[in-house]
């Protein structure tokens, strides 16, 4: 085979390189036309004639040189990329799976078909291409970043982890591995991970809002509230009315105990998006913040005082004790006599705490409990407190167990202000409950017409979706399921992190016990404070100042005795709310 002139060919690929591409063409089809030239001619040809949009002239050249070079991988390379532009998918499919079998380390066939695999979702086919072409090129990170995209998508956690990792291994720049690792910590719970991903994301491109929005979400789940706080108004200053960003402001500013600004936040997210279901939720419970008669009814229980006395009894001597929410200082108090070494009280209401205060100095307990007026969140192994705590005491309960704000107390409280084998008390809790009929609460949950006058405008100053506090010796209802259990929580393996927007899901099977209409259920808790000492709020419990949580369906349900029913329970960090079906029903 005669060999094709360097000069020549020099002369035509330098033509080419400073953009003369007609007078490059020329010179490629001369040496074509004058010699039996290599296939790098034809591929060189056809690039220029694609540069000048001379798509036939190509598809003629194409077609020529795979005649002459049938195996070529750069011209099969060229052929896939021009199927892939003319939408002929499967056959670029099938041109670069060809070069990968005449040229197993040729990386562009590697690349090519990885991302028309990709755009064409076939992501199992995808994986496993970009597992053996690792297997031929380890050392080249977009193939790592793309099998750990891959393993995320098929919920493959450490797997995708692993691949991340290894991308930022050989390229120490790649953002995106960087901003994947700190989203999947943050859903894991790994917040101090998330923080130093997002971080080093941060490093390589500053000016991304949604990555410093998740880095304030990351350190607030530590406790560097203002530093989320920050985050959060520097973001705003771009996007002022941006939903999202001015709740997370606004639960920061909650959670540093600045209501008047936390309310402000809450209060714009509302006329911005009336049916936000967090700001709803904060803005009624901000505003019911006062010093209730419960506590009064709670101090009065003595089955509960004793209870838990007995269960303090047991545990505190020789430990350091946390008790969170302490209201009046009782258990805190309890906990001193019973000989902890050391006790830390907190309460976060400024009027509870200057009480809890002055009932520590009349029982001279003051120099034998630590009283601190802020939220848990806000305490500081080596500020607040000296060391982490071997006990924590509390019952930071409503009556529908969740209301206040245990899951996310005791979250914090294991993960920053507990050792690692402290004990608990309560230790864990049971959910019970039964299906009711209530004529008489289904007239106002919701109301529509009374005394023959529509009067549901006046929902609109009704907590939909919450339970009430009720006595089911009291509210006038009938039974329609037996009493079943519901959910449960140890307090040592607390469920994953549940936004209201977000819960788990659970569902109950249960059987209507007789014809009617099913309104709503009933539900209560049974608490043990230890293995051994327990409590309950149910109707026949002994913690009877608590009464029962009454929750009302959006939509009553006709049943027939003996159908079976699924009560779907929703359970987040701060609330469990309920629906009902027919077990046929999807």
């Amino acid at each position: 085979m005669p060999e094709i002139p360097t000069t020549t060919f020099a002369s035509a690929l330098a033509l080419h390189q400073q953009g003369q591409f007609q007078a490059a063409e020329q010179q490629y089809c001369e040496l074509i036309n004058t010699s039996e030239p290599e296939s790098r001619v034809y591929t060189h040809l056809i690039n220029v004639l694609l540069q000048q949009q001379k798509v036939e002239k190509a598809m003629h050249w194409l077609k020529q040189g795979l005649q002459d070079f049938p195996v070529d991988p750069d011209l099969l390379l060229t052929s896939s990329a021009i199927a892939f532009n003319t939408g002929q998918i499967a056959e670029s499919m099938a041109q670069a799976r060809k070069v990968l079998d005449l040229a197993p380390h040729r990386l562009e066939a590697w690349v090519h078909l990885g991302n028309l695999l990709m755009q064409q979702q076939a992501s199992t086919e995808a994986l496993q291409l970009y597992q053996r072409a690792i297997q031929v090129h380890p050392m080249q990170p977009d193939f790592h970043f793309n099998l750990g995209y891959l393993y995320a998508m098929q919920g493959q956690t450490d797997a995708a982890i692993q691949a991340y990792e290894k991308t930022i291994e050989l390229a120490p720049d790649s953002f995106g591995a960087l901003q994947q690792l700190g989203y999947i910590s943050l859903q894991l719970n790994r917040y101090e991970d998330a923080i130093k991903y997002y971080r080093q994301a941060l490093a390589i491109k500053p000016d991304l809002p949604e990555v410093k929005k998740q880095l304030g979400m990351a350190l607030h789940f530590v406790g560097q509230i203002e530093a989320a706080q920050s985050l959060y108004k520097e973001l705003l200053q771009q996007d002022e009315n941006n939903v999202e960003l001015l709740t997370l402001l606004a639960n920061a500013h909650r959670d540093l105990d600045e209501g008047e600004l936390a309310m402000e936040n809450y209060q714009k997210v509302l006329s911005l998006d009336p049916q936000n279901v967090t700001a709803k939720h904060n803005v009624d419970r901000m505003q019911s913040l006062r010093i209730p008669q419960w506590h009064f009814d709670m101090l009065a229980d003595q089955a509960r005082n004793d209870a838990y006395d007995a269960a303090i009894r047991k545990s505190a001597p020789g430990r350091s004790v946390l008790d969170i929410g302490t209201g009046s200082g009782l258990l805190a108090m309890m906990a001193a006599r019973a000989g902890a070494t050391s006790v830390t009280a907190c309460e976060m209401s400024a009027p509870i705490a200057q009480a809890a205060q002055q009932i520590l100095d009349a029982n001279n307990m003051a120099d034998k409990v630590q009283l601190h007026n802020k939220k848990s969140t806000k305490l500081k192994v080596g500020e607040e407190m000296s060391a982490p705590a071997d006990l924590l005491v509390s019952e930071i309960l409503d009556v529908g167990l969740l209301g206040e704000g245990v899951i996310p107390s005791l979250r914090h409280a294991r993960e920053n202000l507990l050792s690692p084998d402290a004990k608990l008390i309560p230790a864990a809790a049971q959910v019970k409950g039964y299906l009711f009929h209530s004529e008489h609460h289904s007239k106002i949950n919701p109301i529509k017409h009374i005394s023959g006058f529509d009067l549901s405008s006046f929902n609109q100053f009704r907590d939909q979706g919450v339970y009430i506090h009720a006595y089911t010796r009291l509210l006038p209802h009938e039974s329609m399921s037996d009493v079943i259990p519901i959910w449960s929580i140890d307090f040592y393996q607390l469920p994953p992190a549940a936004a209201e927007t977000q819960p788990n899901l659970h569902q109950i099977p249960l059987t209507a016990t007789q014809d009617g209409i099913i309104h709503g259920i009933f539900f209560w808790f049974d608490l043990d404070l230890d293995e051994e000492i327990k409590l309950s709020t149910g109707p026949e419990g002994e913690m009877i100042h608590w009464g029962q949580a009454a929750f009302f369906f959006d939509e009553p349900l006709e049943v027939k005795a003996g159908e079976a029913l699924t009560l779907i329970l929703a359970q987040s960090d701060m609330r469990l709310l309920f629906s009902i079906k027919k077990a046929d029903q999807n």
